[in-house]
């Protein structure tokens, strides 16, 4: 029974591709709990299955009670409630990310040790300002467009995807509330990124910094 009712799953739901970062509506979120374990998709999504269960509640998506796989696999007849209609300002979709495993940060390179080393000194510590007044052009782009966006079930900003004008926007995504400090903190590693040779790109809504040969996204959340 559980067999067949993945393979029915699968005709009808969008392919995952596992540990991809994903945005999901609660309808798509609906759909995937009741046709295969919570624990599977967990794994899919690349995150816990509490994780997973705490996305379902903060869109109130019912999830199958304890034992309904089981219920399935010897053929006892089980009922689906209905996903119940969206309320006023509730959420109707979730950003996942997956958990992925930390490399070992421990340069080998005796070049990277040494440039490692310069920057622990206090003379090259970095400063974050006390205002944007002469904060770096792309954080006076962002801005706006960010202050002007719209917000994920958690509360972070994103600027609107429309007109292609996302495209050129810092990574960052905070809560309304701490955008001024967000901001000033990218302000502050972009000029200091551009003053130790780095040319910072934007392209297809990801941040790039193109440092010593190597082209590194990084993102503020």
């Amino acid at each position: 029974m559980i067999q067949r009712a993945l393979e029915r799953a699968q005709t009808k739901e969008p392919k995952i591709v596992e540990n991809e970062d994903r945005e999901i509506t609660r309808e798509e979120l609906y759909r995937l709990v009741w046709a295969k374990p919570g624990v599977v998709l967990a794994e899919e999504f690349g995150i816990s299955d509490v994780g997973l269960a705490k996305i379902c509640k903060r869109l109130r998506v019912p999830r199958p009670p304890r034992g309904y796989w089981r219920m399935l696999e010897v053929g006892r007849r089980t009922t689906v409630p209905r996903l119940p209609p969206l309320r006023k300002n509730e959420p109707e979709r979730a950003y996942i990310a997956p958990q992925r495993p930390r490399p070992d940060p421990r340069p080998q390179d005796p070049f990277i040790v040494e440039r490692i080393r310069q920057e622990s000194l206090p003379v090259n510590q970095i400063e974050v300002p006390t205002d944007l007044r002469r904060a770096h052009t792309l954080v006076r782009q962002a801005r706006p467009l960010l202050q002007s966006g719209q917000a994920d079930s958690y509360g972070r900003m994103f600027p609107r995807w429309s007109g292609g004008v996302d495209r050129k926007c810092l990574n960052v995504s905070v809560s309304k509330q701490t955008l001024p400090r967000a901001l000033r903190i990218m302000s502050a590693l972009l000029i200091a990124l551009e003053a130790r040779g780095g040319k910072i790109e934007i392209n297809e809504r990801k941040t790039q910094c193109l440092i010593n040969g190597e082209r590194v996204a990084f993102y503020l959340w």
